[in-house]
Parts: C-alpha cells; structure tokens; sequence
C-alpha cells in the first residue's frame, strides 16, 4: 500500500521507520464491529475523573458572529513556564464530545506526561458543553468547521511562533480533516496533523448503518446523545425569538434544520430528500428520533 506525501526528506522517514504505514490495516474484533464502536467504549468504560493534580486547565470562550459560544480548554503542566516557541496539540473529540470525556482525558494526561513542554487545547463542540448555556440555534454537526476555526485562529493570534498540531477523533476526525480541505492554505499552520478511528464516508455508509445488532446499538447510543442536546434546549429551537442560525433571519422553527446543514450547504439549497434547507421540520419527529439514520431521513 503506498503512502501519498509531498516527497520531503521527513516525510521520507516517518514512512521508512513506520512500515506499519504502509501494511494492511487489520483492527481488534471489537473496534471492527463498527467505526463508532471503539467510542462508545471509551466514553462509558474511561471515564474516571481525573484530578490532574500536575496539570493545569483553563477555559476559553468565543463569541461567533451568529451570537454561538465557542468553549475549549487548555492543558499544560503545573508551574511550567511555557515560552512563545512551545508547541500546541489541538485535539477534536469525537461525537458530542468535550474535555469532559474519558478518552480525551486520558490522551491529554498521556502527552503532557510524555511532553511536559507540549500544551494541549480541547475543542468543546458546540452545545455539548454542560457549563455554558446554547446561546445560537446552532449545535455540532460532523461536517461543520467553524467552532475549530475559531479556536485555531485564537490560538494561533496568541502564540503566533507555537508549533501546532492538529488531532481528530472519529467524527473529529471527519471534521479536522474537512477544515484542512476547504482552505488548503491553514495546511500551512500546522506541522502535523492525525485523523485518528476516522477512516469512513458518513454518506455512504448510511446505507450499511444498522445492519449488524453492535451498529445499532452505536446507532441508537449517538442518536440519543443529539436527541437529549436537543431537548435540553428545545426552547432555543422553537422560541419565536430564538437567536437566528448564521443570521439567516428565518423562521424559529427551520433553526433545528439550520442546527445540522446550513452551516455547510447554504441557504435554501435542496439535499439529499428532495426537501430545501429552508423547509420548516415536525419538531416532534425530531425528539423521538432513535437512530442516527432518522436524523439523515430528516434532515438530509
């Protein structure tokens, strides 16, 4: 299996010492059932709380144009003086995920343990963060860049000579991969970047999504996950005076739609179902949504 490169005398290198690289990926049995199966595993059987009582955490905001609160949080090693030339690893975790989670926990406290001069910065996807209320008709999608954007550019106005890295988790994966693309240029920015348990094409691999009992149950976990994001609030979504998503200026009850699509497809566009970006959706259905495919049917 050859691996595509710019052809650099590093690049060169990594490829020669890692001959994994370039040998047939063959995952363990239960992180081959499916591409979400290894998370759901993390989140419910790692998430011991950390003290981290050497590594200390900070919390950053972002207001974004659409009135949405960007959060992520930084990590670095207690009294350590980090300079301007220090690098930065920025992690996106997976589905509905935030630093809260097991998974990145333990990854934050692996590479500051292994790299004491190394700092890390945890993406908080949008609406999945319980200590800041939804401030936009807007949550976290798998397609939708712009909370990382917004967290990279802070980043990197601060610590203009920080050396950064950019890692992706599953959907985080999807989504780092997709803000590299979409602007070559920011490819630039960084000196390595991983998309780690990624791999697939939600599209289309929808139409395999429930066909084993171990799909399903991941299907139903993550369904869940967005569903109870939704409820929580719901009155955000249908309120007649709920913030509008990315200014559109539309009807309040279109928001949820918005929420999932219109950041990446624009306005009154007509998707996957035939149905325009701008229809209004049975909020109802939403809520008793019980596998990611429904929200596809709906909203794709």
């Amino acid at each position: 299996m050859a691996v595509e490169h710019s052809g650099s005398y590093f690049n060169r290198q990594v490829v020669r010492k890692c001959p994994a690289m370039t040998a047939r990926y063959r995952p363990p049995l239960l992180a081959s059932v499916s591409p979400g199966f290894h998370l759901v595993l993390c989140k419910k059987f790692n998430g011991r709380k950390y003290s981290f009582s050497d590594i200390t955490s900070q919390m950053f905001t972002i207001t974004a144009e659409d009135g949405a609160t960007v959060t992520y949080d930084t990590f670095g090693a207690d009294g350590r003086v980090y300079s301007n030339n220090d690098p930065w690893v920025i992690l996106c975790p997976g589905a509905c995920g935030t630093q809260e989670a097991g998974y990145i926990r333990t990854l934050v406290e692996k590479i500051i343990r292994k790299q004491p001069a190394w700092r890390v910065a945890v993406l908080n996807h949008l609406g999945m963060d319980d200590r800041v209320p939804l401030t936009s008709a807007r949550i976290a999608s798998h397609g939708c860049t712009l909370s990382l954007d917004l967290m990279v550019k802070e980043i990197r106005a601060r610590y203009q000579s920080s050396p950064l890295m950019l890692i992706g988790i599953s959907i985080g994966g999807n989504i780092s991969l997709k803000y590299l693309g979409e602007k070559p240029e920011r490819q630039s920015m960084f000196k390595a970047a991983i998309s780690m348990c990624q791999g697939y094409d939600v599209g289309h691999c929808m139409q395999f999504s429930e066909a084993t009992f171990w799909v399903r149950i991941c299907s139903r976990y993550f369904a869940s996950e967005f569903v109870s994001k939704i409820k929580r609030y719901e009155d955000v979504f249908t309120a007649q005076s709920a913030p509008q998503a990315h200014s559109c200026g539309r009807p309040s009850t279109r928001c949820v739609r918005d929420a999932f699509i219109h950041g990446q497809f624009g306005d009154g566009i007509v998707v996957g179902n035939g149905r325009a970006v701008n229809e209004e959706i049975d909020i109802e259905k939403v809520l008793n949504i019980k596998l990611m495919r429904e929200f596809d049917d709906e909203f794709m």
